[in-house]
């Protein structure tokens, strides 16, 4: 049987993606400089995971995205922001770096919550933690002192919009792992979507974007 490591998750848009990079190489520099070593997460690995898969039967993957895919068509658009350091599991002994989800996470978690329900009747167990939304941006490798210790650049990425989530395949490789979209599924609703897009379209425009600069 063809096995593949697969999940669910979304991206940020482009402007968002490239500001969610530009925080990742400025933390970098502080922690390579303080003596960490950490594996970043190259940009077109900058995502969200809605819910993790595991191994899975090759043959399942059409189920899965029409699954998928129905989730998608009830759910709008979403608005958030991602703002300030998240460290799992904790600080104390950190294993994680990533972006937290202020504005938005209720709506990301409903979307879980609705991928849970349709994925159990695939087979795949519910997840028994909390959600909590985040963009992992590195895996720590060695921590020579505290992270306290270190004078952290301020991470404010500001507001993003997800318009789509899909079904993803990982591939474990030596130097990291490579994320390929199966299928993907816009976020649909159109009780939802039409009033995202038209903030969309104005943030992509610079009218109305104060808020990205705080």
């Amino acid at each position: 049987m063809e096995t593949l490591r697969a999940f669910v998750g979304c991206l940020v848009d482009l402007n968002a993606t490239r500001r969610a990079v530009d925080a990742s190489r400025a933390l970098r520099r502080t922690l390579d400089a303080a003596g960490w070593r950490c594996a970043w997460a190259p940009p077109p690995n900058l995502h969200l995971t809605l819910k993790f898969l595991g191994e899975v039967d090759a043959g399942t993957a059409p189920a899965l995205s029409d699954a998928v895919a129905r989730v998608a068509s009830r759910h709008g658009p979403i608005k958030l922001a991602l703002r300030d350091l998240v460290v799992f599991p904790d600080e104390s002994a950190p294993r994680v770096l990533a972006l937290g989800v202020t504005d938005g996470h209720d709506a990301l978690a409903a979307l879980a919550r609705d991928l849970d329900d349709a994925l159990e009747d695939l087979g795949f167990a519910r997840e028994t933690r909390g959600f909590r939304a985040h963009m992992t941006l590195a895996r720590v490798k060695h921590a020579p002192g505290a992270l306290a210790s270190v004078e952290r650049p301020r991470l404010d990425v500001g507001v993003g919009f997800v318009h789509e989530i899909a079904l993803y395949r990982s591939d474990l490789l030596r130097n990291g792992a490579e994320y390929h979209s199966l299928s993907r599924h816009p976020l649909a609703d159109p009780r939802i979507a039409q009033n995202a897009a038209k903030q969309s379209l104005r943030d992509d425009t610079g009218q109305n974007t104060s808020h990205l600069d705080g």
